[in-house]
Formats: C-alpha cells, sequence, structure tokens
C-alpha cells in the first residue's frame, strides 16, 4: 500500500526517523512502570502531575500524558538517594519518595511507595570508591 511504501521509503532515507508507533531504537524495554504523580516545583509553590514512571536498566522516567517529552529522566548514575518522606500527596497517603541526586530532589506519589523505594534504592549507587581512598 501507499503507506506502507512511505515508510519504506523513508527509513530508507533517513533511518533515525522515527515514525509513529515506532519504537525507538534507543528505548529499551521498561523493567517496571506504573501509574504516579509527580510534584513539579513552580513559582507559586509547585502542583502535583500524574503521569507514568518507567524504570529500565539506564535510567527512571517520568512523564504526563500529554507531554512531548518527559518532565524526570534521571540516569541510575546521577541518583544519589531514595527516601520515604512526609508530605500530603494526591496518591491518597501521606508518604511520597524523594530521589535525590547532585543537582536536586524529585518528589514522586504512588501506590505501595515502600516497594518502589526498595527497587531505587538497590539502584542507588554504592560509593565505595571514596570508603577504598581512605584506607590508602
Amino acid at each position: 500500500s501507499a503507506p506502507q511504501r512511505i515508510r519504506e521509503l523513508i527509513a530508507q532515507d533517513r533511518p533515525l526517523v522515527q515514525l509513529p508507533g515506532a519504537p525507538s531504537p534507543h528505548q529499551t524495554q521498561p523493567k517496571e512502570s506504573t501509574h504516579a504523580w509527580y510534584f513539579e516545583p513552580r513559582a507559586d509553590g509547585g502542583t502535583w502531575r500524574g503521569g507514568s514512571l518507567r524504570i529500565d536498566d539506564q535510567r527512571l522516567v517520568w512523564q504526563a500524558p500529554l507531554d512531548a517529552r518527559p518532565a524526570v529522566n534521571i540516569p541510575w548514575e546521577e541518583l544519589t538517594g531514595a527516601d520515604l518522606v512526609e508530605r500530603k500527596a494526591p496518591s491518597g497517603q501521606n508518604v511520597v519518595l524523594q530521589l535525590t541526586t547532585k543537582k536536586t530532589s524529585v518528589y514522586l506519589a504512588m501506590a505501595q511507595p515502600d516497594q518502589w523505594l526498595k527497587l531505587f534504592r538497590s539502584q542507588t549507587p554504592q560509593h565505595t570508591d571514596k570508603k577504598e581512598g581512605a584506607d590508602a
């Protein structure tokens, strides 16, 4: 058919062009995903936004359904900490996940935050280099 032929010609001419519905060659399959709320800081204090939290071998990503790109995109090597903190959230719980990087903290609310905390802590790099350097 004509649309299929157009796709084939585009793929031949520009192999890195991503067609709608086609998986990105740089995108890995998520290991886990869930509905989550992201606390988006704003000048008036911030707001909770609903969307999808996905994790794979390289990173965690949160994106609202109508966003063109993720609002949160943290490679695992940048994650320095994960904790549960008390904060009113739309998940119906008063506990949210605080994910920390060297630059910022990100707050996410979802069902069963304690299970996600274990998962995020398992991805937090251990800073063994500093310990080894102290012994030298």
